[in-house]
């Protein structure tokens, strides 16, 4: 089943910013079925929120691209052509009061055809004008990893994955709500991860016995922690008593006597 991406997003940034910015998904611009994918609306001082999002307006109408997906001139004509409805449903006289935002991972040479004066502000942000809108470009691809930023990375599909993985392990306490996302979305740069780790820094981690055995060997888990102290250490809650039995006889099997 296809990915929905935008709401996926729209999730993310609403769960760690709702305190500071009101995040809106499929707004509504008219009797027809057009929606803009995402619409910031700052709830304090935009020069207080941590970068990149110090480059909001009030309001932002956010365009994303997925996970596959290229922003081009045709993404341009998009976002301008919402931002034009808006204005006009908001009845709002100067377009400098409505700030865009193209989000994506990967950006065509054609994106910026129509883009007056856009140019670096930081790293993985460009701003111009489109039609006397404030435009910006949001690089997944370049964006810099810290836990403002994890939000929108977590959208990110490409050679990047595997950084923003242990970005998220390092912050695990701070993310752990994010792990099914983590695991259902970057599954093989988590595997590789993990697979690099030592076995003793997956404490505290929620991974049960049977990920542990999926990611190592299991005389390799054994060697390192030994049997006790694996089923010490890992959380077989999620196990029942046959299936933790049964695992445990396999480890024992796999690593000899089990010390």
């Amino acid at each position: 089943m296809a990915i929905q991406w935008h709401p996926l997003l729209a999730q993310f940034l609403q769960h760690y910013l709702s305190d500071q910015i009101q995040i809106r998904d499929s707004i509504p611009l008219g009797q027809m079925p057009l929606e803009m994918d995402l619409l910031f609306q700052p709830s304090v001082p935009i020069r207080s929120l941590p970068y990149p999002y110090n480059y909001l307006g009030q309001p932002t109408i956010g365009e994303f691209k997925g996970a596959g997906d290229t922003a081009n001139w045709a993404t341009i004509a998009q976002i301008e052509s919402y931002a034009c409805l808006y204005q006009m449903q908001q009845k709002i006289t100067d377009r400098n009061r409505i700030t865009l935002w193209v989000i994506a991972s990967k950006f065509a040479s054609s994106f910026s055809l129509y883009i007056d004066d856009l140019m670096p502000v930081g790293a993985g942000v460009q701003r111009g004008t489109l039609a006397h809108f404030p435009i910006y470009q949001i690089d997944l691809a370049t964006l810099p990893i810290t836990p403002a930023t994890l939000p929108l990375l977590m959208v990110y599909k490409g050679a990047r994955e595997r950084e923003i993985v242990q970005f998220f392990l390092e912050h695990y306490q701070e993310f752990r709500e994010m792990s099914h996302f983590i695991k259902t979305l970057h599954p093989q740069a988590l595997k590789e991860v993990l697979r690099d780790m030592n076995l003793e820094s997956l404490r505290g981690f929620d991974l049960d016995l049977s990920a542990i055995l999926e990611l190592f060997p299991p005389e390799k888990v054994i060697e390192t922690i030994g049997l006790e102290k694996v089923i010490e250490t890992i959380d077989t809650s999620s196990l029942s008593e046959q299936q933790r039995e049964s695992l445990i006889e396999r480890l024992r099997h796999s690593g000899g006597n089990g010390n």
